[in-house]
């Protein structure tokens, strides 16, 4: 019911669990991916062990087709989020990554990022999104906006 009214709705359960909830009812929205595959606290997860396809292509794939998925506020955690919020021309303003299929639904979100005191920096599309995900240069790392494009730079020099 509460994705019926909703602008916005934001996937923010364990991994393991998103399959569990009533998917159908996000056609048509636009759709934040907060989530990261786990091993640790959603056990081994085969379609998630393929580390050449990022997880949310796995999500976009479950989703009706309607759904315009981003993937943001998942490289760094819910605290950092929380205390590394920024106004708008600060120095130490943090950037969040965000990647997504549909322009207009990156333009929405990184409105929301922007507003929740970051700087939002596009990676691409959902297939670059493994940028995000553990293990990455960025994973964990609170970069201004001009060290996040460095950062990404570097990963795209490394072989």
């Amino acid at each position: 019911d509460l994705a019926r009214g909703a602008g916005l709705v934001v996937l923010a359960v364990p991994l393991r669990r998103f399959r569990n909830l009533p998917l159908h009812t996000l056609a048509d929205h636009t759709v934040i991916d907060v989530m990261n595959y786990w091993p640790p606290v959603d056990g081994i997860l085969p379609e998630f062990e393929d580390n050449t396809r990022p997880s949310s292509v796995t999500v976009r794939d479950a989703l009706p087709r309607t759904v315009r998925l981003v993937k943001t506020f998942n490289h760094l955690g819910y605290h950092e989020i929380e205390n590394l919020a920024r106004p708008v021309g600060a120095p130490d303003r943090i950037a969040l990554a965000i990647a997504g299929d549909h322009p207009a639904a990156l333009d929405t979100v990184a409105q929301l990022v922007d507003d929740l005191g970051f700087d939002p920096v596009s990676v691409g599309t959902l297939t670059h999104s493994e940028i995000l995900q553990p293990g990455s240069i960025i994973f964990g790392a609170e970069l201004t906006a001009s060290a996040l494009h460095v950062a990404l730079t570097e990963s795209l020099d490394r072989p």
